[in-house]
């Protein structure tokens, strides 16, 4: 359950268990504030609220900041086998239902309120990265919600230790058509990661095991 978006909140469950950060992210006792700077250990790195802001993970850190915030949690996740194709126009590295590579297990559990949903797309296509996912029966409009970031794990099938790339939702370019949804990231202007795996492709110029997650 995500914290309400206005009103008071607490650090115990004195205003509701939707009013307190003990209740979201867990601790207990007589905490300070401070315990739930982001990536501090109870509030996940990278945690946003609706309008995309950050929890801070240093400095000023107050209530407000927890607005509509959700603990981050596992939406899915899977290995693939991203193929690599150099194209007389254009280079494909990654995975797309029907065309290159394979994926292990394409279907999401629960997305968007629908479950039939799945992923068809984790691609990089001429510099853009895109995640696309789509219906296995039936009809949905996709909006731009449902998770915060893609985690991808570089030659490795599960998701221990930390990702290599983490792509934020609020940082891609969101579209939708006739029951698709999907999220495009610029490669070239993506900062924070040098890796040279990233830079030439994300998933490398040959086939390689990877493990892509929805949090």
């Amino acid at each position: 359950m995500a914290i309400v978006t206005s009103g008071a909140l607490s650090l115990g469950t004195t205003s509701g268990t939707n009013r307190s950060l003990s209740a979201e992210y867990g601790g207990s006792g007589d905490l300070p504030l401070s315990t739930y700077y982001a990536g501090a250990g109870l509030v996940p790195a990278g945690t946003v609220d609706p309008d995309g802001n950050a929890v801070p993970s240093s400095g000023t850190i107050k209530f407000s900041d927890f607005y509509g915030t959700p603990a981050i949690t596992n939406i899915h996740g899977t290995a693939i086998s991203a193929a690599y194709v150099d194209g007389q126009y254009f280079d494909q590295s990654g995975y797309r239902e029907g065309v290159i590579g394979s994926m292990t297990d394409d279907a999401i559990g629960s997305f968007q309120s629908s479950s039939v949903c799945k992923i068809t797309q984790t691609e990089n296509l001429a510099g853009t990265f895109n995640l696309t996912i789509s219906v296995s029966s039936g009809s949905k409009t996709f909006n731009n919600s449902g998770f915060t970031t893609l985690n991808l794990y570089l030659g490795q099938t599960t998701n221990s230790g930390n990702p290599d790339v983490e792509l934020d939702r609020v940082d891609a370019t969101f579209s939708n058509g006739t029951n698709f949804g999907r999220w495009a990231w610029d490669v070239a202007t993506l900062g924070g990661n040098t890796s040279p795996t990233f830079v030439n492709g994300i998933f490398g110029l040959s086939t390689t095991n990877n493990f892509v997650e929805l949090v």
